[in-house]
């Protein structure tokens, strides 16, 4: 931003596009670690996943952390080393406060710090299975706790969006946990093609049918919503006849948020969750 000249504004900008790019990369092989080792040491048994992965980087456990934490839905705490300690980040649900919960197992940990929906922390290694059978001994979470639940304003047609409809919502910024961002739904989309885009493969763009017009939404996360309740609902040769640009009948209800996409100032509809 204060740079004197375009030529070393347009370097630095690409050094910093580098960077994300970099950073990506290492949370996405960090996730996969997670996610393998969670699987594979029967970590879902538990209602807390705390889950040591020694090559990932303080700088990411948050990040993957939240991704473990929507994948699986569970209070999800990524430790990796820190010197000779562990240091440790927490993403958490509804219902499980993530503070006070570190608090009771105070006598274990070096420091920490948060609140009720994330945290961090620091132990030394041989605390790690101390700390979790303890986080899961006290865990009060019920199975129907560890559905995620999502609370819509209302049903919008697509036709219903707006670009002044958006600017209005965004007055009602900044939203977070207390101030939540307005949710909408449809249902009865038919879902015409998918083009998968990202370098992770993780973003599917969608064609789609509502009352005759065709719209493009986006998912950010297709393996964990789109892709998966298709390949659910109807099945994986569903999803192939889709990425090769055939309806085949699929219809599905989603939810969404309607946004300014700022790079291109079109409207972009962004999917949440889909049923």
């Amino acid at each position: 931003m204060l740079a004197e000249d375009q030529k070393e504004a347009d370097a630095i900008a690409a050094h910093l596009i580098e960077l994300n790019e970099e950073r990506k990369d290492i949370t996405a092989r960090a996730t996969e670690q997670a996610v393998k080792q969670i699987e594979e040491e029967g970590y879902l048994d538990q209602n807390v996943l705390v889950v040591f992965v020694e090559e990932c980087p303080e700088s990411v456990a948050g990040i993957v952390a939240g991704r473990i934490k929507e994948k699986y839905y569970r209070p999800t705490m990524i430790l990796t080393r820190s010197g000779d300690h562990l240091k440790g980040s927490g993403r958490s649900i509804p219902g499980y406060h993530m503070q006070q919960e570190l608090n009771a197992c105070a006598s274990l940990l070096l420091e920490y710090g948060g609140h009720a929906m994330a945290a961090g922390f620091s132990l030394k290694e041989e605390k790690l299975e101390s700390l979790r059978d303890a986080l899961n001994e006290r865990c009060r979470l019920t199975p129907k706790d560890l559905i995620e639940k999502i609370t819509i304003d209302r049903e919008v047609a697509l036709a219903e969006v707006s670009g002044n409809l958006v600017r209005e919502l965004n007055l009602l910024q900044p939203v977070g946990e207390q101030n939540k961002g307005a949710l909408f739904a449809k249902r009865g989309l038919e879902i015409l093609s998918v083009k998968i885009r990202g370098k992770e493969g993780q973003v599917g763009s969608f064609m789609v049918r509502d009352q005759g017009r065709r719209y493009n939404l986006v998912d950010f996360q297709i393996d964990q919503c789109m892709k998966k309740e298709i390949c659910a609902k109807y099945s994986e040769v569903v999803w192939e006849s889709l990425e090769q640009g055939n309806a085949s009948g699929c219809v599905m209800d989603i939810i969404y948020i309607p946004r300014i996409n700022e790079r291109y100032g079109e409207l972009q509809y962004t999917i949440v969750d889909c049923r």
